[in-house]
């Protein structure tokens, strides 16, 4: 069934039980007690049906938990210690997935997106007013499995306080988790400083700066450099003293990388490996070890290499480069071998003749390999013979050569070259685009089902066949053969699917899926029983509802 090859796979997940101190999830299996609340209020949260729900929200040291108004019956919770981002939404404008295209209410107190219409092309997009993203972790024994949640604040100051704790909070509760030493803290704040844009902008300038001091070094020479009697004179003695703080600073500002990222970061990135070289050699030569000035004045000019790990563009060339060298040296055995070939032919038919450039096979391969380089003769064959007339094996020889080498083999190697780099410049903007786009769709608002959703319409020939691909997933996720899908089992069997990352479903989405309701303060599902449970035809209305609206967000996007 080709809509749902690769993800039905069972896996271990994580068993959570009460104890806190062996599960650390377990916190979030509880609403927090009242003297631990640093905040409680009803706030409005944004569900898969693209709908305002309101909710009871409460925080502490180490949980965000939700609720129904009123209650203290957990619904979902996020750990703190799984909370990486905190983005602020207030008055922005951001792609959503359109709400239900029937105009049926998930909920009686639900309150519909308003949508703010610029223009025709901006009818997908949604202003939202005082709204704090909360972006969870993407591994897959997370408890939320990188969910996104959108609430909303009843006003400015709320919404400034929400962001302010939660961004505070979940750092503390993130440090705790992990137990990070003292050294682990200094070498994160390091490496924060390290990386920053303007850090590396001063390094860049003093590389520019060393390189240009070498480039001086070697136009003023000796002569320019040194007295009469051999010592340096002021100009050059600056120079040296020059080199030295370079030198000095460069191993500082290496230690720093290294610190940063000690250990295998370190020494398993090419970049490093190069600085570390470079550097170096440069303290060698500072050292004990006496190098000859043309050596010292190539290390320095070395150095400016290190400005290549520093620009995104040069190490995209770089990288782009060292993925075509494979193909291009399997080019350049073959021109090697052809002209192994007419060098052995070279000594073999002008040995006599022309025994200047053909009487050892090294001098017919260098003589060959002047003709590749440009020359367009070999100066000691002949041209023409004594009575005028085209000396034909001579010319034939160099004619052929030039032909097969130059003409064709040496295009080919270049034209290998430019594909092999512009297919590995396009594999890496892809790739580039790839996390750009990715990056949005973690930000936009969506149907948590969707990749489900997706998997299963995908492809599918009529509605036979979707209907046997739901009845197959209902199997599997009918875990005990019972014939009904309860909300804790269908949580639990559908994170057990092989999607990165796992689909996280709460009590308000199953809410949203059985369209459940209050009529006169009773709570009331549509498509599952009193106890709670979807049947196989439930369960395939639910989704046959779920999938319609994914495809219609999708063609509206």
């Amino acid at each position: 069934m080709p809509g749902l090859v690769g993800i039905i796979r069972s896996k271990t997940l994580p068993v959570l039980t009460p104890d806190v101190k062996n599960n650390p999830y377990a916190i979030a299996m509880k609403f927090p007690d009242e003297s631990a609340r640093l905040f409680d209020g009803e706030l409005k949260l944004l569900l898969m049906d693209g709908a305002w729900h309101p909710r009871r929200l409460a925080y502490s040291n180490d949980v965000i938990a939700f609720a129904l108004p009123g209650s203290l019956k957990i619904v979902d919770a996020i750990p703190l210690f799984e909370l990486v981002e905190v983005v602020n939404m207030s008055d922005t404008d951001v792609v959503h997935t359109s709400p239900s295209i029937d105009e049926e209410e998930s909920d009686s107190k639900s309150v519909k997106v308003n949508r703010t219409q610029k223009k025709s092309g901006d009818s997908n997009k949604v202003k939202f007013r005082h709204a704090v993203q909360l972006c969870t972790k993407t591994e897959g024994d997370g408890y939320n499995s990188g969910r996104q949640y959108i609430i909303q604040a009843r006003n400015e100051q709320e919404h400034k306080k929400i962001i302010k704790d939660l961004t505070r909070l979940s750092k503390l509760a993130t440090d705790k988790f992990l137990a990070k030493s003292q050294f682990e803290k200094a070498q994160e704040i390091t490496r924060h400083y390290y990386k920053s844009t303007s850090f590396q902008i001063f390094v860049a300038v003093l590389i520019v700066a060393n390189f240009a001091a070498t480039a001086t070094d070697a136009q003023l020479g000796p002569a320019g450099l040194d007295n009469s009697d051999g010592s340096k004179n002021g100009v050059g003695l600056f120079l040296q003293d020059l080199d030295s703080a370079f030198t000095a600073i460069f191993t500082v500002e290496l230690l720093i990388n290294m610190f940063a990222h000690w250990f295998m970061p370190f020494f398993s990135d090419m970049w490093c490996m190069f600085d570390l070289f470079i550097v170096s050699m440069s303290l060698i030569s500072l050292g004990p070890v006496d190098l000859p000035a043309s050596i010292l004045r190539c290390l320095r000019a070395f150095r400016v290499l290190r400005l290549f790990a520093r620009i995104k563009a040069v190490r995209q060339i770089i990288s782009a480069l060292s993925q075509s060298i494979v193909p291009v040296m399997n080019s350049f055995l073959i021109m090697g071998i052809c002209t192994c070939i007419y060098s052995i032919m070279g000594v073999s038919f002008f040995r006599e003749t022309a025994p200047d450039d053909f009487a050892t096979f090294d001098r017919s391969f260098y003589a060959m390999f002047r003709v590749i380089a440009g020359e367009t003769w070999v100066d000691s064959l002949r041209k023409t013979t004594e009575d005028g007339g085209l000396s034909m094996p001579d010319v034939c020889f160099v004619f052929s050569f030039i032909v097969i080498i130059n003409w064709i083999l040496l295009q080919v190697s270049v034209a290998v070259l430019l594909d092999k780099f512009i297919t590995a410049t396009a594999d890496m903007e892809a790739e580039e685009r790839g996390k750009e786009v990715d990056e949005l769709k973690r930000k936009e608002p969506s149907n948590t089902l969707d990749p489900l959703l997706q998997a299963l319409t995908r492809d599918y020939i009529d509605e036979d066949d979707l209907s046997n691909r739901l009845k197959t997933l209902f199997r599997v996720l009918d875990s005990d053969e019972s014939g009904l899908l309860s909300f804790p089992e269908l949580c639990t069997e559908i994170k057990k699917l092989d999607f990165k990352p796992p689909i996280h479903l709460t009590d308000s989405d199953f809410a949203v899926i059985t369209q459940r309701v209050v009529v006169n303060d009773t709570v009331v599902s549509q498509l599952c029983d009193e106890g709670g449970n979807l049947s196989q035809e439930e369960f395939e209305q639910a989704m046959r509802k779920q999938a319609t609206k994914c495809q219609h967000n999708n063609h509206s996007a």
